[in-house]
């Protein structure tokens, strides 16, 4: 059967369709639509997927980056605690050694002083050496006496070693030395000297006539004429020489103090 449709019909047809297809939406774009919203919101989906995924190994990749960054800096924390203390255990040895270099230099400081005293007191007392025995001693008082003496220490202490174990040596033994000795200014004569020591000595000339008692000065002896012991003098040289048997004898003694310096 065939219909016919009317005037109003129609019209009621129209708006149906009108309010079924809103926003003057055909019915084959609302088809359209409807087939490609499943599709988008897959790819929605899949991207959402995608991103999370990336998300989470940027996560873990950082977490990771964290534990290892707190790792380094506790290992830091523990290096730099190591070097504090290092630090302050070498700052406590330098101390320490700059302590016990205070104490060498003190200590060395106090021997140089020593020293000092010693040479002066040494030198002064070399001044009343007889001739013979200046003359041994000449070579290390001018290495005492030399410029560069004062920088060389060992050089100090073997020259003044020298000095004293010479002097010693001589003021522990009686010497006796013949020598030639000018009386004024022309005067020379052949004598005989008998050193007792670095105190006093005595001499006599070549025919025993004459006799002297020595004392000793600085740089030179006083010989003081003795006529009054002329005999006991020549029987000191006598029991010397072994021409007469040991005994008793007075002799004159004339002892000179000798001021050293204190400083």
């Amino acid at each position: 059967m065939r219909r016919i449709y009317t005037a109003p019909t129609l019209f009621l047809k129209a708006f149906a369709l009108s309010t079924i297809l809103p926003f003057g939406l055909t019915a084959q774009t609302a088809l359209e639509k409807a087939k490609t919203t499943p599709l988008q919101t897959i790819e929605l989906y899949s991207k959402a997927v995608q991103e999370k995924a990336k998300w989470q190994s940027v996560r873990e990749i950082l977490e990771h980056s964290l534990i290892v960054l707190e790792a380094t800096v506790s290992e830091l924390g523990r290096q730099i605690e190591e070097s504090d203390a290092d630090a302050a255990n070498a700052e406590s040895e330098f101390n320490k050694l700059e302590s016990e270099l205070t104490d060498i230099e003190e200590g060395y400081q106090l021997i140089i002083n020593q020293i000092d005293r010693l040479q002066t007191a040494t030198l002064e007392l070399a001044r009343y050496a007889p001739p013979t025995l200046a003359a041994k001693v000449s070579s290390s008082i001018a290495n005492l006496e030399a410029p560069e003496a004062s920088q060389d220490i060992s050089l100090r202490i073997q020259s003044l070693a020298s000095i004293l174990i010479n002097l010693n040596q001589f003021n522990k033994q009686y010497t006796d030395i013949r020598t030639l000795h000018t009386f004024g200014q022309q005067n020379t004569q052949e004598v005989r000297i008998l050193y007792a020591g670095l105190a006093q000595a005595f001499a006599l000339n070549g025919d025993s006539s004459k006799a002297w008692v020595l004392t000793p000065a600085p740089d030179h002896w006083v010989w003081q004429e003795a006529p009054e012991a002329t005999q006991e003098i020549a029987a000191a040289f006598k029991v010397l020489d072994k021409e007469l048997p040991p005994q008793l004898t007075s002799l004159p003694v004339n002892l000179t103090e000798i001021a050293l310096p204190n400083k």
